[in-house]
């Protein structure tokens, strides 16, 4: 088995372990995008771990319409720096009508994310520990009444 195998099993053991560790803890971080691409972040802030200017946190992304590929929700387990908001996905899952698909991203794969962007808003969140909400008990008919507002 591969190292990058090994890191994705343990991110994921780890990402299991603080899921039954408590209860999830969503709070609404950014709402918005493209007129044809809209979507809602959700930052679970009891994930939320932070290292100096790193900090790792799951989010639940949900789309007002799915996707060219029909994904209508990502939840994703992300480490990103504080001070010059890059990002690199540590777990990926996608869900679609056909179910559910668990994809392994590349740990070495940086993406930055621009001021003003939605995941550098998330990321700012994520750093400095203030959410757009209170805790979201459903993230998903949370978003469903967001896309319901003109916006």
């Amino acid at each position: 088995m591969g190292a990058g195998r090994l890191r994705f099993f343990g991110v994921t053991l780890l990402a299991i372990c603080t899921s039954l560790a408590g209860a999830a803890e969503w709070h609404g971080a950014s709402y918005g995008g493209r007129e044809s691409d809209q979507s809602a972040v959700f930052v679970d802030a009891s994930s939320v771990t932070r290292k100096g200017e790193l900090v790792r946190f799951w989010t639940k992304t949900f789309f007002e319409a799915p996707t060219g590929t029909g994904t209508d929700e990502v939840d994703e387990y992300t480490e990103a720096n504080c001070s010059d908001r890059s990002s690199r996905s540590l777990a990926f899952t996608i869900h679609t009508g056909d179910g559910v698909q668990e994809v392994e991203p590349d740990p070495d794969k940086l993406k930055y994310n621009p001021p003003g962007s939605i995941f550098s808003e998330v990321i700012g969140q994520a750093c400095q520990g203030s959410w757009l909400t209170g805790i979201v008990a459903n993230p998903r008919g949370y978003a469903r009444e967001i896309f319901k507002k003109p916006n």
